[in-house]
């Protein structure tokens, strides 16, 4: 079930005051729809009736996908005390009791479903694609620390602002590095690397997962990683 409501936004450009639609909830087998324009960067956008100007209005919602098994709660907030007020709430929902029994109906999802937290546009789009290849993330993640690694000599000059997990862009699954000049370097998925870290460091990842929802990015991964590091 998809879960959405309307508010009255004015233009940035001409003033002009419209309705826009704002999604509590999508759900990727009953609005397929919606779940395309996720993917195309167009969910957020609304051309304005009166100029034409594109709105762009970012807000909280829940994406879930009943056949692969996974909710992604993206809190695209810029404020940093709203963006965590934001997170704790939907964590709660996935609290425990003292006696070890589920808090509420929510913390029963955990078991059986994929639950995370992710802090911007690029980040949901990424986890949609991880899920809907049947990967791990925390793998993934994991990939992109230790390929980092590998070619911190070749970037040591750039910026570097993000780094990111297509299954397309590059004409073949790939690791998308973005610098801050837009300039973007693509490493393929080496799928060998994959299966070893699965093969090898998948109870270390089990181990540090918390239940319910959970930020699993860039710097969970490096952290975990530090771990397996002697001394």
């Amino acid at each position: 079930m998809s879960l959405h409501r309307t508010e009255t936004y004015n233009c940035p450009a001409c003033g002009h005051a419209q309705e826009f639609m704002l999604w509590e909830s999508v759900n990727a087998q009953v609005d397929q729809e919606m779940k395309e324009k996720i993917l195309a960067r167009e969910f957020y956008s609304q051309k304005c009736d009166a100029c034409g100007e594109t709105i762009q209005v970012m807000y909280t919602f829940l994406y879930h996908d009943m056949e692969h098994n996974y909710m992604v709660y993206i809190v695209p907030d810029s404020d940093p005390e709203r963006q965590a007020e934001a997170i704790s709430q939907m964590q709660e929902m996935f609290t425990t009791a003292p006696d070890g029994e589920p808090g509420n109906m929510m913390a029963e999802i955990s078991e059986t479903y994929k639950t995370r937290i992710v802090l911007n546009y690029n980040e949901l789009i990424e986890k949609i694609k991880i899920f809907d290849n049947e990967l791990d993330d925390r793998l993934v993640e994991a990939m992109k620390v230790i390929s980092l690694g590998k070619m911190s000599e070749s970037i040591n000059d750039k910026t570097l602002t993000g780094i990111y997990y297509d299954d397309a862009a590059a004409g073949y699954p790939a690791l998308i590095v973005v610098f801050d000049n837009d300039e973007a370097a693509s490493i393929k998925f080496d799928t060998d690397l994959y299966e070893s870290l699965q093969n090898n460091l998948l109870h270390l990842f089990d181990a540090h997962t918390p239940k319910g929802y959970s930020i699993v990015n860039y710097s969970w991964a490096l952290e975990v990683l530090e771990t397996t590091k002697p001394g």
